[in-house]
């Protein structure tokens, strides 16, 4: 009864994540996701608006005032959430990860947003952009990291 309460009440498929050949291996305590997050106090005090596009991101970006995690887990991990935006959802073949032009069109994106973004991203994790965001003045949005 507990267990399949517990599968009842998970977010998503994380409790299902935790089972193998039928055994429940771990419960699903918590569960993550790509989130975007923003300080509305910078973002009025700097007259930017949230981006809707890709465009937008990228300009904003060119400002300096976006953020993301960039060690390699996460790049990874916005290489799959790009490529399922350009239609092309990972592993659903054996023979490839993801198709060829889902993946260039999704390696492409990064590639622009990588070359914008401040190097020091390139050591961050979802919680030092976090905390930064909290203490610094010049982040004012974070596209997407882990929360």
């Amino acid at each position: 009864m507990f267990l399949k309460e517990q599968e009842v009440h998970s977010v998503g498929k994380s409790y299902e994540s935790y089972n193998f050949h039928g055994n429940q291996f771990a419960l699903a305590i918590n569960a993550a996701t790509h989130v975007a997050s923003s300080r509305p106090d910078l973002i009025k005090k700097f007259n930017v608006s949230l981006p809707k596009t890709f465009d937008e991101l990228f300009a904003l970006t060119d400002t300096g005032l976006l953020a993301m995690p960039e060690i390699p887990i996460h790049i990874l991990m916005n290489f799959y959430v790009m490529c399922c935006l350009q239609g092309g959802d990972p592993f659903q073949r054996e023979d490839y990860i993801v198709s060829e032009p889902s993946g260039i069109k999704a390696l492409k994106v990064l590639k622009s947003l990588a070359d914008r973004l401040n190097p020091e991203f390139f050591n961050w994790n979802p919680i030092q952009v976090y905390e930064a965001m909290t203490t610094r003045e010049d982040l004012v949005y974070c596209t997407w990291a882990y929360g």
